[in-house]
């Protein structure tokens, strides 16, 4: 039988649930996105909000068993959100989605927090961490984010997306904010705004 969690476990525990409570209240609109488009809309702003809570973690790392710790529970951030998207998310969304959704949303998710370590490494702001992130992932995705495009409508899609990327940042690093606080994610926060 397992003992009593060690406090950093616990914050890991807690963070991880906070940020999915996060992304649950503010899942990215369809908007005039396609399904791939939007799937990559979810899956970036759960890997930003992701990358802010394992950010939180790691300047919370008091030694370097702390910090495995932190890079332990990161390292299954891709199957807990696929596991909330699964049970929580797609229910709800206005979308008709695949039953393959829920993995792959957890997979490119996982993306963004395979990038964050040589980022915090080398010591950049989390809102920067964030920017080139998302700059990343709109590039690294592209082809997938403009499938089916009109050429007559690709520009307002693209900004479309890179508005969502935007809010994503603006979410991440308004949660950053709260966990170093230590605030709940509730759903008021989400319907008046950060």
């Amino acid at each position: 039988m397992r003992g009593a969690m060690r406090p950093i476990e616990e914050k890991a525990d807690v963070t991880t649930m906070q940020a999915l409570r996060c992304v649950e209240f503010r899942v990215p609109a369809p908007l005039c996105l396609e399904r791939s488009g939007h799937m990559l809309a979810l899956s970036l702003r759960y890997g930003l909000v992701g990358v802010a809570a394992f950010h939180h973690l790691l300047i919370h790392s008091f030694d370097d068993e702390e910090e495995l710790e932190a890079m332990t529970a990161m390292e299954a951030w891709g199957d807990v959100v696929e596991d909330h998207v699964r049970w929580e998310v797609r229910p709800r969304l206005a979308i008709h989605v695949s039953d393959d959704l829920p993995e792959m949303v957890g997979r490119f998710a996982q993306e963004s927090l395979g990038a964050l370590v040589p980022l915090y490494r080398r010591l950049y702001p989390l809102e920067r961490s964030l920017e080139l992130l998302a700059a990343k992932f709109i590039t690294d995705h592209r082809p997938s984010i403009e499938r089916s495009w009109n050429p007559l409508v690709r520009r307002r899609r693209a900004a479309a997306f890179r508005h969502l990327a935007a809010d994503s940042v603006y979410f991440a690093c308004g949660f950053f904010d709260r966990r170093q606080d230590d605030l709940q994610e509730v759903p008021e926060i989400a319907l008046i705004g950060e």
